[in-house]
């Protein structure tokens, strides 16, 4: 019997409180990631590479797929009619936003191995930074390295991205509003409202 009246008591005040959420891709959108565009390019594409790897992010590319997909779309909506209706699957405007940027950055020097052969060795640091409020929600680093050549190859990020993935919190609650928080979110709620209305009556008056 007291263990029950624990049980309850416990439950009861998990009712109270902030919600524990588990994170997935159908419930946190910090998990739609984009990465910084400023990356290099040789880098970049093994970040990308990894991340997909993981399947546990879903990646928003911003590169040269992003202008491919913008190209596509516009030829889908173009007037001239290329495509008939039935076949235009790609309508302007659905683009997936990101809920978080991937930010990274290496440091990469030539050196040495235990066998005297020449390698590329880099130092590597990523993190996954809240798109709304630039807040880092989770960072690493590691180390990799690949064999010298005279054409620059950047070594792979696998280890350091499954880090990442292991790192970022599984579970998080809902966020409590407390005054004068939420004072200042309906404000702001408001002001955007307006913005709004505002935009909506120059483009009447514009035609």
């Amino acid at each position: 019997m007291k263990y029950g009246f624990i049980l309850i008591s416990m439950l009861l005040v998990g009712c109270g409180g902030p919600q524990v959420i588990r994170r997935s891709l159908e419930t946190d959108p910090q998990l739609r990631v984009a990465l910084d565009p400023r990356i290099d390019v040789q880098h970049y594409v093994q970040i990308r590479r990894a991340l997909v790897e993981t399947g546990k992010f879903e990646v928003v590319d911003r590169q040269a797929g992003f202008g491919a997909v913008q190209d596509e779309q516009d030829r889908q909506d173009s007037p001239e009619e290329r495509f008939g209706d039935e076949e235009r699957w790609a309508p302007a405007g659905s683009l997936y936003g990101a809920g978080a940027i991937i930010t990274a950055t290496a440091i990469c020097k030539q050196q040495q191995d235990f066998w005297g052969h020449y390698e590329r060795f880099c130092r590597q640091e990523i993190a996954l930074v809240d798109a709304r409020t630039s807040k880092v929600l989770v960072a690493v680093r590691g180390q990799n390295s690949e064999p010298w050549t005279a054409d620059y190859t950047a070594p792979d990020w696998d280890e350091v991205v499954q880090k990442l993935a292991a790192e970022y919190p599984k579970y998080y609650q809902d966020r409590v509003i407390k005054r004068p928080l939420d004072q200042y979110m309906a404000q702001s709620a408001e002001r955007a409202r307006r913005s709004r209305e505002a935009r909506t009556v120059a483009t009447e008056g514009a035609e």
